[in-house]
């Protein structure tokens, strides 16, 4: 028992017990009561309290009160517990934003200053030759002036050292020393002269490039000023391109489906070519990841959409086939997020399925999760991650958003236009850049309406 009742009364509740030949439980009323009924008994009457495992009457209130009160604290506890975890997601994905603008940033530099390295060295050369030519010029005056000491150091096999931008030449033969100071430009002067290119027109401008057909636009960033320039390719609508680099661009496929592939200086708007894709592909999903860039899905020569995809290797510079969708896609945007790759399209009944893709592993998955039933199909559309959240833009005028991994389904709106591309788009800020028919067009994300 957890309390007992009085022996004597059976009324009352126990506050005592008397330990003796057996177990006897008393109120304090009763104590008097039973030591005078058993006087001749020694007794030894002690508080009920220190008895193992007693419990006091009220015990059982106080545990039913505690235990009403659980789910409360409960419920608080995981109002606490998302909020952190809702915090925590935030702060990792600007800490990851953060590293990932670094990582850019650096890589770009690194271009950068191989380029400066290989041009001054060039630069160099230049200047070690032009001295040499000089030095030969000079030789028949020196002869005249030194005779025979000259001619015996020029016969021999000499050394040429630069130092401070001079040539010191010393003889061979013991106790002769001739040096030889040709007057050169200052390191300054040099630096000036050469023909450096630091993408002056490029260093301080941040562009958004767009194309259309034959037409390049460079949007700056940071004074929204426009130029275009002509391209030496005719593309059609149906070109996908992605940023390499800050003044680079891939070029994948085309209108009618095209196999092509090239790379785009945004300084000199010089198209290469590069090793051609393994079919040709119209309006395909193109985005980087772990330093190559995936093309997925589009449409052939028939119009069918792709399932197959290819991996262009930046570094060899090759590309090759690496598997197949589960579903086919065509003009979308993949998109990046926590070193994966989601895919999502509008494009057929088939295509309703999230699927994403691994780079590490080349893995296709599909999602338990797919798009709303009330979503047109059969239009372009554009997507994008901005802090967790994927955002898909179509031609139908609706917006879709999903809580990556935190949601069931997708919450879909209306928007006051059209919008698609095959261009990965780019968050500045509070607003996103998307290409679209040759233009810039600005979406808020303060207020999911376009600018």
């Amino acid at each position: 028992m957890d309390f007992y009742l009085c022996t004597v009364c059976q009324v009352n509740f126990a506050e005592f017990f008397c330990v003796g030949y057996e177990e006897v439980f008393l109120c304090a009323s009763c104590v008097p009561i039973y030591v005078s009924k058993y006087a001749h008994q020694q007794h030894h009457i002690l508080p009920l309290a220190e008895l193992p495992h007693y419990k006091s009457p009220g015990y059982f209130d106080r545990m039913q009160n505690r235990k009403e009160a659980f789910p409360r604290v409960q419920e608080l506890a995981s109002r606490s517990l998302e909020e952190i975890d809702k915090a925590l997601e935030q702060f990792t994905t600007e800490i990851e934003k953060v590293i990932w603008e670094l990582t850019k940033y650096a890589s770009e530099t690194t271009a950068q200053l191989r380029k400066t390295k290989e041009l001054l060295k060039q630069e160099t050369q230049a200047a070690l030759e032009e001295v040499g030519r000089t030095l030969v010029a000079s030789k028949p005056l020196l002869n005249s002036q030194y005779g025979p000491v000259f001619r015996a150091m020029t016969e021999e096999k000499r050394d040429f050292a630069l130092f401070s931008f001079k040539i010191q030449v010393s003889s061979i033969p013991a106790n002769a020393l001739v040096t030889l100071l040709l007057d050169m430009p200052s390191p300054q002067q040099l630096l000036a002269n050469f023909p450096l290119s630091f993408k002056s027109d490029l260093s301080s401008r941040d562009y958004f490039a767009v194309i259309y057909d034959d037409v390049l636009k460079l949007y700056d960033v940071n004074s929204q000023q426009s130029t275009t320039h002509s391209l030496a390719v005719k593309f059609g609508d149906g070109m996908s391109y992605v940023e390499l680099t800050a003044d680079t661009l891939l070029c994948v496929g085309g209108h009618p489906a095209s196999s092509n592939v090239y790379t785009l200086d945004l300084a000199s708007v010089q198209l290469t070519p590069q090793p051609a894709l393994s079919l040709p592909r119209e309006a395909p999903g193109v985005v980087m990841g772990n330093a190559s860039a995936y093309i997925f899905g589009g449409r052939d020569l028939s119009r069918t959409e792709l399932r197959n995809c290819d991996k262009f290797d930046l570094a060899a510079s090759h590309c090759s086939e690496i598997g197949s969708m589960q579903h086919s896609r065509s003009w979308f945007t993949p998109c990046l997020y926590r070193a994966v790759i989601y895919l999502a399209a509008a494009s057929h009944e088939s295509s309703r399925a999230v699927e994403t893709f691994r780079p590490e592993t080349e893995a296709f998955t599909v999602l338990p999760i797919s798009l709303p039933r009330d979503l047109e199909l059969g239009c372009c559309s554009v997507a994008f991650v901005d802090y967790g959240e994927l955002c898909m833009l179509t031609g139908a005028k609706q917006m879709l958003r999903w809580r990556v991994d935190s949601e069931r389904e997708f919450r879909l709106t209306t928007t006051a236009r059209v919008c698609w591309s095959t261009r990965q788009p780019r968050v500045v800020e509070a607003h996103v850049l998307i290409a679209y028919c040759g233009e810039v067009i600005k979406f808020s994300l303060q207020a999911y309406t376009f600018i």
